[in-house]
């Protein structure tokens, strides 16, 4: 009978194979298989390799919520900057082009996650146009 490679079996079980389907694989008996496994101590090698993964996926994930953020953030500046421009020109003269700015901005504020008055920070908005006066109160 041929001679079980032991580090491929390792390996396999480090990589989440149980012990069973490796002792399968392998024509191992399992209780030989499960004294190698607690003598060389696989089991925290393989809670190591676990634990590896996790952080390696948790990592992953901030970065893509960073990223998110930060293209939101660059969105919103932009908007608002925009916004700041066409007020100060006084390119909005009716109520209805008004409105559409004040619920851009309110989606904005939420999409943002921006805290009302109330509870932490406040949005203030200065209107230099005298037309526009009356719309940001």
């Amino acid at each position: 009978m041929k001679r079980p490679d032991w580090d491929k079996i390792k390996a396999e079980y480090i990589s989440g194979m149980s012990c069973r389907k490796l002792a399968d694989k392998y024509q191992v008996p399992v209780g030989t298989l499960q004294k190698r496994i607690r003598r060389e101590h696989w089991t925290e090698l393989r809670m190591q390799k676990g634990a590896k993964v996790d952080a390696k996926i948790v990592a992953s994930v901030a970065d893509k919520q960073a990223e998110r953020a930060i293209k939101l953030s660059d969105t919103a500046a932009a908007l608002l900057e925009q916004i700041a421009l066409e007020a100060a020109q006084g390119t909005y003269k009716d109520s209805g082009s008004i409105k559409q700015i004040t619920a851009a901005l309110k989606d904005l504020q939420q999409i943002m996650g921006i805290k009302t008055e109330e509870k932490e920070q406040t949005i203030t908005i200065q209107w230099d146009v005298p037309e526009l006066q009356e719309y940001a109160k």
